[in-house]
């Protein structure tokens, strides 16, 4: 039958670039998160560290959360894992891998850049009419009536920005709740692979004490069996001894 031939892995030189979809939204997460920072470096800069390890750039953790927020990918244990194998991030990142540590530390501790992040993305694309804003989605059937659609006032644009940024610190916290779970799971798999493998020594310590007791009733049997032979031994050559001491007379 014929098939077709995959490429000799040996041989095989994986290009980034040709693997990554040409309408993928990396390229808009790229350009657009280096135009942020261009645009505002003191707010989304961290100043480095003269000791120590060297840190990944700012720019690394958003992209990786802006990513990770249109693919609906929340933990950063499952973050870390698209970090390593995901072509996409890998071409975004250029191949840098943070650890989980390293993301959930980011999010926990970079809260107002993430935030600010966020507001900047909505306001690009509805100012370049990739959103119209014009559709609203509610959690429920409790909706306010409002007679005319089209007025805005100051104070009700502050509160939907105020509302935006609950979200946005709602859907941060909820993040760092999975990760708090996935931790505590990760203690339970631990503990319980821990205890199995205390398990596993316990048994190969009682089937080597077993296999002790085994070898040393054998040897016991042995140097009773090989006592045995000796007696008799002993006991014939008292035997002999004593038919050569007292010699037994025969008539004639």
């Amino acid at each position: 039958m014929r098939h077709i031939e995959g490429t000799n892995r040996e041989d095989l030189i994986i290009e980034v670039d040709k693997l990554v979809s040409d309408n993928s939204e990396v390229y808009f997460i790229d350009k657009f998160i280096e135009l942020l920072i261009l645009k505002e470096p003191d707010k989304y800069n961290r100043k480095t560290q003269k000791l120590g390890r060297i840190s990944f750039n700012n720019k690394i953790y958003l992209k990786i959360y802006l990513y990770s927020y249109l693919n609906g990918i929340r933990g950063s244990r499952s973050i870390e894992k698209e970090c390593n194998r995901n072509i996409e991030l890998i071409w975004l990142l250029e191949n840098l891998k943070p650890n989980y540590w390293s993301i959930n530390n980011y999010r926990k501790n970079y809260k107002e850049e993430i935030k600010g992040m966020t507001l900047e993305f909505r306001k690009f694309l509805k100012e370049f009419e990739y959103i119209t804003g014009d559709l609203i989605a509610y959690d429920g059937s409790k909706i306010k009536a409002n007679g005319n659609k089209n007025s805005y006032s100051l104070k009700k644009l502050e509160n939907k920005l105020s509302k935006i940024r609950e979200d946005i610190e709602s859907y941060i916290e909820s993040n760092n709740e999975i990760d708090s779970y996935e931790d505590l799971l990760l203690n339970y798999e631990n503990s319980k692979e821990g205890y199995r493998l205390r398990n596993l020594e316990l048994e190969d310590e009682n089937l080597e004490l077993k296999e002790k007791v085994a070898f040393l009733l054998s040897s016991k049997d042995k140097l009773e069996n090989h006592k045995e032979v000796i007696e008799r031994h002993i006991k014939k050559k008292d035997q002999k001894k004593k038919r050569r001491k007292f010699p037994v007379k025969r008539g004639i």
